[in-house]
């Protein structure tokens, strides 16, 4: 163990010294390697990960569309992680475009920005350390060790002045509440399968349980605005960010009613976003969406 997370380290340093474009490509030749070997070996996660494409796709695939759908996906994952390491350079890359910043620098009082694990989730940082309001975001340790250090290092050089809060700490949903009692913005990913069902719920699960439910009832409880964001990779390292219209609020409806809103139109969006670019999400290997 301790041997990989020497190389983690070792490799995350190398990798801060090249331009970002060729670190994701090595990222992606990683990814290759790993989707090799797991064919090779069998993976239970293969198979999986080939039903849920064939339940997105709403179609069977052949031998030769399976190996390539597992190649994209794989390369995105290495992407991914490769590109931890260089993130704050990634974000002022000019590969980067983003569409619709305004739409999130008009939003007036507290909100909570929500969007899926797709292509590089990460970028969003670009987007709210432009902001002049507290910032809170919420996220889960589910790396190694050496992993959750590089990550935290490049989200904090990007946002010094937030507060990060990890859902393993003691009622990490207080701190959240108070940066949107204080007028603030909050960060959520809240599309991590889970025991309480699937998020987005692809017409499976209630829309009332896991943690989109919880980011629709924090919502909701403070009349804060939720602003969808999705990230697209178009090429390499080339992707767009794009912020969306806030979900609609209404006055007449009680806190529960409105969360409930909140929760549809999260899931509506989340799933459009994944059908659209299954190899992207990140959770695609590790949920039963044909059961």
């Amino acid at each position: 163990m301790k041997a990989i997370m020497d190389s983690d380290r070792l490799l995350a340093g190398i990798m801060q010294g090249l331009p970002v474009s060729l670190v994701s490509d090595l990222g992606a030749y990683q990814g290759r390697r790993y989707a090799q070997k797991a064919l090779k070996r069998r993976a239970l996660w293969v198979e999986r990960l080939y039903h849920n494409l064939e339940f997105l796709y709403e179609r069977s695939l052949d031998e030769s569309e399976r190996w390539l759908l597992l190649k994209a996906y794989a390369e995105q994952l290495g992407r991914v992680y490769a590109e931890i390491s260089v993130l704050p350079k990634l974000v002022d890359h000019p590969a980067l475009n983003i569409i619709n910043q305004d739409i999130l620098d008009a939003v007036e009082g507290p909100f909570l920005t929500v969007m899926p694990h797709l292509a590089n989730w990460e970028t969003v940082f670009i987007l709210l350390r432009r902001l002049a309001k507290p910032q809170c975001v919420l996220y889960e340790p589910r790396e190694t060790e050496t992993r959750m250090k590089l990550a935290m290092r490049s989200r904090q050089t990007l946002m010094p002045l937030a507060k990060f809060v990890s859902t393993s700490q003691a009622q990490p949903m207080r701190a959240l509440s108070k940066t949107l009692e204080q007028g603030g913005g909050v960060l959520m990913v809240p599309d991590a399968p889970s025991s309480k069902g699937l998020i987005p719920a692809f017409g499976k699960s209630p829309l009332t349980q896991g943690n989109r439910w919880l980011a629709a009832k924090l919502a909701a409880n403070h009349g804060a605005r939720v602003v969808p964001v999705c990230v697209t990779r178009l090429e390499g390292a080339n992707m767009s960010l794009t912020v969306h219209p806030p979900l609609p609020i209404d006055a007449k409806l009680t806190p529960k009613e409105q969360a409930l809103c909140y929760a549809e139109g999260m899931d509506n969006l989340f799933e459009t976003w994944v059908r659209q670019s299954p190899t992207d999400w990140y959770w695609l290997k590790d949920v039963k969406l044909y059961i």
